[in-house]
């Protein structure tokens, strides 16, 4: 009988341990890459839509208008070689120029740069699928970059762009998990932010507004201008000079294929477009009346449209 009081009580230990495990907060996913820890994501994304981000921002109060989503991040990008000749940086297993070369970083293509194992001689970056190495810091360009934008769909493309670099490039893939091209990332980019564009090249390029360099925003999409005019490759624009795109190519250089950071200018990209879905499209009558001023006249009045910016050199 002096057994029963401790019996009686393993019912409560038992309890007592359940309500211990039920308050006890899970273990977070790993499922997030290591490349995403690198990108620092200070956002107020919300949903994506327009019409949803409109009425969103009038319940919005000053101070938090005053706020901007912000996305910073530390490229090291190749500046070994020239735009015409090529070039690359080799990229080392460890820091030492004995050990193996594991990938080449091409000129003016970007990494990210590891928060550690940086010093006056070495940069860590990472390579995303391929892990990580390091290149000789006097041969890159290190440049902490921040993107900024108080629309929230423009942080919302950029933030999901992301995502994916190191995804493999597969002509005319379709697939945010095993591969894709170009036009499909951006489309299905930017179809993941309530915008729906074509999925070809020219269409998208056709469908969008054409705006000057000066007027591109963080989310607007660099069209490239091939020798058939058929605007055969497009990317997304990051700002402060590089665009995320979706681009093959083969060989060792790093990236080898995929989604990667480069600079607008790069390889054989030599000319380009931009055109937005986010800016109004100008007024078609305003448009068509500045047009004939202009040719009877003779003489340009120093504003252009959007026709005009193209030159309208193969009859679109």
């Amino acid at each position: 009988m002096q057994f029963k009081p401790l019996l009686l009580m393993i019912p409560c230990v038992f309890v007592l341990a359940v309500l211990l495990l039920v308050d006890s907060p899970l273990p977070e996913s790993s499922a997030a890459s290591a490349g995403e820890d690198l990108i620092k994501v200070e956002s107020r994304k919300e949903e994506s839509s327009p019409a949803v981000v409109s009425e969103k921002k009038e319940g919005k109060t000053e101070s938090e208008e005053e706020k901007k989503d912000k996305i910073s991040m530390t490229l090291v990008v190749g500046q070994t070689g020239d735009l015409k000749k090529g070039g690359y940086e080799p990229v080392y297993e460890a820091p030492n120029t004995e050990s193996e070369v594991i990938a080449k970083l091409q000129y003016n293509c970007a990494v990210l740069q590891q928060t550690d194992g940086n010093d006056d001689e070495w940069v860590h970056v990472d390579l995303q699928d391929k892990g990580d190495g390091y290149v000789l810091k006097e041969n890159v360009n290190v440049m902490p970059v921040t993107i900024t934008s108080e629309e929230p769909v423009r942080m919302g493309i950029i933030t999901d762009a992301l995502k994916y670099l190191g995804l493999p490039f597969v002509r005319y893939g379709k697939s945010l998990k095993t591969g894709i091209d170009c036009s499909n990332y951006t489309q299905q980019i930017y179809k993941m932010n309530g915008l729906n564009i074509p999925s070809e090249p020219k269409k998208q390029r056709d469908k969008g507004t054409v705006i000057s360099d000066e007027e591109a925003k963080p989310g607007d999409i660099i069209f490239y201008d091939k020798a058939n005019n058929g605007y055969g490759h497009v990317g997304i624009f990051l700002g402060s000079g590089f665009v995320i795109n979706a681009s093959g190519h083969s060989g060792r250089n790093y990236p080898e294929g995929g989604v990667r950071i480069v600079s607008t200018l790069y390889d054989d990209r030599t000319h380009y477009e931009v055109v937005s879905y986010l800016q109004t499209a100008p007024d078609a009558e305003l448009d068509e009346q500045l047009k004939e001023a202009q040719d009877q006249s003779g003489v340009s009045s120093g504003q252009t449209s959007a026709a005009q910016k193209t030159g309208d050199k193969d009859g679109r």
